[in-house]
């Protein structure tokens, strides 16, 4: 056994509508059903332009606990491997949304940190030869 990728990222939150809008806004992605689970009202999967699903939203159901935006878990962050590094810093820019960008020579990649509306981090990172840059020497 092998793993390959990040099969996809689970959110549960009653910031249903903001957290879709803010992923569709902000890198790109287009929601559409969830069809795994239709007895949930609040449930959409947020898909890539290859049309495939990255991220699941879901709203809390009846009783179930709600934690506090950017609490309640031991999830530190969550990473997507992206393309087009200057598109997406003037996507983030024109949206006002805050984020850090980081260099990181030894691994050949850019990084980007930012905040979703539930005080999840989110990591982009864009590799130097996906973005048509030089390699890296040694």
């Amino acid at each position: 056994m092998r793993v390959v990728r990040l099969g996809h990222v689970n959110i549960r939150t009653p910031a249903f509508d903001e957290t879709i809008a803010f992923y569709e806004t902000c890198l790109g992605l287009r929601a559409g059903p969830a069809v795994s689970s239709v007895a949930r009202p609040q449930n959409v999967w947020l898909h890539n332009e290859a049309g495939d699903p990255i991220i699941h939203v879901n709203g809390p159901m009846g009783d179930e606990a709600v934690y506090p935006e950017g609490a309640g878990s031991r999830l530190d962050h969550f990473a997507l491997d992206c393309t087009g590094l200057d598109a997406c810093i003037a996507r983030l820019e024109a949206n006002g949304v805050p984020f850090q960008r980081i260099r990181l020579e030894a691994r050949g990649m850019s990084q980007l940190n930012l905040f979703d509306p539930n005080g999840l981090k989110v990591e982009l990172t864009f590799s130097d030869r996906d973005e048509g840059l030089p390699a890296r020497a040694g």
